[in-house]
């Protein structure tokens, strides 16, 4: 196989954006041992995108966030062309989207390397936004009568100590609250007790 050039995004703008760099140093550990070419791109809260030697540098680091990029560039998706950091052609051959949560699993990223037909590691654009609406993707599972343990959609704004009372009667603890659109690792809280659940 000839080398090829992995363009590996992680960070963002997600409350997932911490998970996004232990999972970016796994692959880029694992790819050490492979004939591809790693070309990493790191994200910062604020969205600004970091050239290639400066995110190898965060992944080498200790760093537990994308330090705030001062000089952080924008990164466009070419149709033709490819991605561009600031208008320099960024030659790679597949993104791997690395960026959990909001705007890199959401089918977003997706559909931005799709327009542009820019190959890229994971699912797809309907699977990654279907996954990503956990109410939503239970719903369809249900249609198509795959097995799910119990479960319950609460509203923000619905009387947290009355739907509380509710779920208790319906659900057995130990359970779990977690958010619908909020990746799969941050905001997950374990109740054991029936006083813990409103808060939760």
């Amino acid at each position: 196989m000839s080398a090829r050039r992995v363009a590996l995004l992680f960070g963002g703008r997600s409350v997932e954006h911490e998970v996004s760099l232990v999972s970016a140093r796994g692959v880029a550990t694992a790819m050490r041992e492979t004939p591809l070419t790693l070309v990493p791109i790191a994200v910062d809260s604020e969205g600004r995108w970091i050239d290639p030697e400066s995110s190898q540098a965060i992944l080498d680091s200790d760093a537990t966030r994308v330090p705030a990029a001062t000089d952080g560039g924008t990164l466009a998706i070419v149709p033709g062309r490819g991605l561009t950091l600031d208008g320099a052609a960024l030659e790679v051959d597949v993104v791997f989207p690395l960026i959990h949560g909001w705007g890199g699993e959401d089918g977003r990223l997706q559909g931005a390397l799709e327009l542009a037909g820019i190959p890229y590691v994971g699912a797809g654009v309907a699977g990654s936004a279907v996954g990503m609406d956990k109410i939503f993707t239970r719903r369809l599972a249900e249609r198509a009568d795959v097995p799910l343990c119990a479960w319950e959609a609460v509203e923000s704004d619905e009387d947290l100590a009355a739907t509380a009372k509710q779920l208790l009667e319906k659900l057995e603890l130990p359970l779990f609250v977690k958010p619908a659109n909020g990746g799969s690792s941050v905001g997950i809280v374990k109740v054991d007790r029936a006083d813990e659940l409103e808060a939760a």
